[in-house]
C-alpha cells in the first residue's frame, strides 16, 4: 500500500483532470472559480465540494471504471460530478437532455451506468424509466427536496470530509464516455481519457498565450452558454479551468435576452455560442 506522500507525488506529476482543479485551490485558493446564478464558488471551495462528491461516491462503491450517468441543465452540481468522478477513477457518461425517453435508457443500459444523476425537471422522466435500467443501483437529484427513492444530492455530499480522496489513477484511464447523435444508427460511446483531454488543453494554451491580447485570460470571466453535456461547452470551461479563470453557467436553456444580461452583469470576456 503507497504511503499519502507517494500518492501525492504520483498524482502531481500525472495529466489528470482532478489534479488540475487541486492545484488551483492551493494556488489560487480565493479566486471565484464558478458562477451559477447567486451561487459564487472559489476554488478552494468548488474543490471542496467536488471532494465531498468524490467520497461520498466511494461510499456507493464507484471506483475506478464505474459509470455515472448524468441528465441535468447547466448547473455547478453537473460540473462537479465531472471532476469528482475524475479524481477516483470513475467514468462520466453525460446525457443530452433532448433525447427520448426510450434513447435515454438506450444510453445507459449501454454505458453500464452504476448511478444517475438528475436535475430536479428529469425526475419524473427518469422515474419513469426505473424500471428498464436493471444495473442502475444509485439514484441522485439535483432538486431543492428530497425525492423519494433517491439521494438528495446537498444532503448526501455535506456528511462527507473534504479532504483529498487520493485514489492512484493513470492518465490513461477514461475520464468520460460521450455519446453520438447516432444520426446514422444507434448513438455510440466515444471515450475520453484524462491524457486526452488534458492535453488538448495544453495545445490550445499554447497557441491561446501566443496572442497578446490574450496574455491575461487568467482574469477573464468565462461565458459557457450551451449545455455541458456537450463536449465542446464541457471542453471550453474545462480549458478556462485550466487556464484558472472563472467560469460561469447560465441558470436558463438557451435566452438571447439572458444572456446579453449575463454578459453585462458579470463583465463576461468570452463566452462560447453555437452557429444557428
Amino acid at each position: 500500500m503507497k504511503d499519502k506522500q507517494s500518492i501525492e507525488e504520483a498524482l502531481g506529476r500525472r495529466l489528470l483532470l482532478g489534479e488540475s482543479l487541486a492545484r488551483n485551490a492551493r494556488k489560487f485558493p480565493d479566486k471565484e472559480a464558478l458562477i451559477y446564478g447567486e451561487t459564487r464558488l472559489t476554488y478552494k471551495q468548488f474543490n471542496a465540494r467536488v471532494n465531498r462528491l468524490a467520497h461520498a461516491f466511494l461510499d456507493l462503491g464507484i471506483k475506478k471504471g464505474s459509470k455515472v450517468a448524468i441528465l441535468a441543465f447547466n448547473c455547478n452540481q453537473f460540473m462537479e460530478a465531472y471532476f469528482a468522478l475524475g479524481k477516483i477513477g470513475g467514468v462520466a457518461a453525460p446525457l443530452n437532455f433532448r433525447l427520448h425517453p426510450e434513447e435515454l435508457t438506450y444510453i445507459a443500459n449501454h454505458s453500464d451506468a452504476e448511478a444517475f444523476i438528475m436535475g430536479e425537471v428529469f425526475v419524473e422522466t427518469v422515474s419513469g424509466i426505473q424500471k428498464d435500467l436493471p444495473k442502475v443501483k444509485n439514484y441522485i437529484s439535483i432538486s431543492e427536496k428530497p425525492v423519494e427513492g433517491m439521494l438528495h444530492f446537498e444532503s448526501w455530499i455535506a456528511k462527507y470530509p473534504d479532504d483529498e480522496p487520493l485514489i492512484l489513477i493513470d492518465e490513461d484511464d477514461p475520464l468520460f464516455l460521450m455519446y453520438t447523435a447516432g444520426t446514422t444508427g444507434r448513438p455510440k460511446g466515444a471515450v475520453l481519457t484524462h491524457k486526452n483531454e488534458i492535453v488538448m488543453w495544453m495545445i490550445a494554451s499554447s497557441v491561446v498565450l501566443s496572442e497578446p491580447e490574450l496574455g491575461d485570460i487568467w482574469n477573464y470571466k468565462a461565458f459557457a452558454a450551451p449545455p455541458i453535456f456537450h463536449l465542446a461547452a464541457f471542453g471550453y470551461c474545462q480549458f478556462m479551468f485550466f487556464m484558472s479563470a472563472t467560469v460561469v453557467l447560465p441558470t436558463e436553456v438557451f435566452n438571447p435576452e439572458y444572456i446579453m444580461e449575463t454578459i453585462e452583469k458579470e463583465r463576461i470576456n468570452t463566452i462560447l455560442l453555437i452557429p444557428a
